[in-house]
Formats: C-alpha cells, sequence, structure tokens
C-alpha cells in the first residue's frame, strides 16, 4: 500500500482519523482492513465478471 492509497482510505472513512489520532499503533490494523477490502471488491468484481459472461452465453 502507497501513501496515497492510505490517504484515500482515510478520506473515504474518517472514523479512522480519530482512531489513529488516539491510537496510532492501530495503524497495521487500517491497513489489514484497507488489504481485506480490496480483496473483497476484486472477488466482487469477478463475480460480476462470471455472471455478466453466463448471461451473455446463454442469449446466444
Amino acid at each position: 500500500m502507497t501513501k496515497n492509497d492510505v490517504y484515500m482510505y482515510l478520506r473515504y472513512h474518517p472514523q479512522w482519523y480519530i482512531v489513529l489520532s488516539r491510537y496510532p499503533e492501530r495503524y497495521q490494523d487500517l491497513l489489514e482492513e484497507m488489504k481485506q477490502k480490496q480483496n473483497n471488491e476484486l472477488i466482487d468484481k469477478l463475480d460480476k465478471l462470471s455472471l455478466f459472461i453466463q448471461m451473455m452465453e446463454m442469449l446466444k
């Protein structure tokens, strides 16, 4: 994860500003959450693509 990725994530999840300001040692928790959500997004996109391909095959 780059710093820009972290900044963008913080922009969309501002509750982490509060957590990190009070508990800076939780930075690793933030990174883990980011990785988990990024992985989930990838899986969701692949599922949608798979569904789309199945639908297109049915139309043939």
